[in-house]
């Protein structure tokens, strides 16, 4: 039995926190609000229904960035160099209608610089470093994500590195068309933190009341609809870090293509925090009188929620190098076995010199 629990809780994403609450400072007369919690409990359970997709899609970008498609770089002085962007596509079921009520897909990205070289016949080592700072650009262009949605920090950094030991050596399948160049094994490690400071404004419906202002009715008394309107401060953090191996296989064509392909295996350990705090006006149609602008008061709400995704995720890798002398083109996806539906795609040019 004990067996069972550890091998479920090892192979389920877990929210290690999850709270939010909401605090109503009204007048008296407004009636108590019974769906107090609800409100909280429906404002949970829509971030609930996409942090475990978003904390996965950010392991998935974290294991990407390593768009080469040679099966060894060669002895230095023979080097390689490029930059390429990693994404990590998670909850993709969304499009055949079998997510999570409430969930949304899952991007992670990740732009990346890579470079390496070899250091024997049969093994050579590649790095890579991600970094993008909103900072370094127009805010006036870049922050403003919609209308309503305004993006004031966004930080991500990264590292990772991998070596690579080629097992099998080339092979002609067929003459002057198709040739395995050889196969490899690999190691690596990779680090990924960010951080997104942004401010929403927020606006919505908290139902319809029968409210007796003055406690003498008939007049005002009524059944009033109630409004709130204000901003909401959001943070987001996400911190990956995995260890990877796998064996691929390297495919010449023509020797204007190259095609790779393997399966893997990853292990990591990461969490995706969202925090949300926010402080909005509550209204309702005047009340002749009683309260003319019709501002009945404030409500306050708080909420703080962690996410850690799979801590173990086999994987198949496969991609397409565009071989044009020493500079080459480069796209790879790599899929997520647990699920058959989770993906990556990197897209990368670099120089084979």
């Amino acid at each position: 039995m004990k067996k069972i629990l550890l091998t479920l809780l090892i192979l389920m994403p877990v929210c290690i926190a999850s709270k939010t609450t909401v605090t109503f400072d009204l007048p008296d007369y407004f009636p108590s609000l019974d769906s107090q919690a609800g409100i909280a409990d429906s404002f949970q359970d829509k971030i609930d229904a996409n942090g475990d997709y978003i904390a996965e899609a950010n392991m998935l970008c974290n294991l990407s960035g390593y768009p080469v498609g040679s099966v060894l770089i060669g002895i230095f002085p023979h080097f390689t160099a490029g930059a390429g962007v990693a994404l990590g596509f998670s909850n993709l079921k969304y499009f055949d209608d079998k997510s999570i009520d409430g969930s949304f897909p899952a991007v992670g990205f990740a732009p990346v610089v890579f470079f390496g070289t070899g250091i024997s016949d049969r093994v050579d080592i590649i790095g890579k470093i991600s970094y993008f700072d909103i900072f370094y650009y127009n805010h006036d262009s870049i922050n403003k994500v919609s209308e309503y949605v305004k993006i004031k920090k966004l930080k991500i950094v990264g590292i990772g590195g991998k070596i690579r030991y080629k097992i099998f050596d080339e092979a002609v399948v067929v003459p002057f068309l198709l040739k395995l160049e050889g196969i490899n094994i690999s190691a690596g490690a990779d680090m990924l933190r960010g951080i997104i400071e942004m401010k929403r404004e927020i606006d919505g419906e908290l139902g319809s009341f029968d409210l007796d202002p003055d406690g003498i009715g008939p007049e005002p008394e009524g059944n009033y609809p109630v409004t709130y309107d204000g901003e909401l401060d959001g943070n987001l953090k996400w911190f990956q870090i995995d260890a990877a191996f796998n064996v691929n296989a390297y495919f010449s064509i023509a020797k204007i293509f190259n095609i790779y392909s393997g399966f893997g295996c990853a292990f990591g350990f990461g969490h995706f925090t969202l925090s949300a705090d926010s402080s909005v006006a509550v209204s309702t149609d005047p009340i002749p009188i009683v309260n003319p602008t019709g501002q009945l008061g404030t409500a306050l709400m708080d909420s703080s929620s962690k996410y850690y995704p799979y801590p173990v995720i086999p994987t198949y890798l496969f991609g397409l190098e565009l071989n044009l002398f020493m500079f080459r083109l480069t796209a790879e996806t790599m899929v997520n076995l647990k699920n058959k539906e989770d993906v990556t795609l990197t897209i990368g040019a670099r120089f084979q010199f």
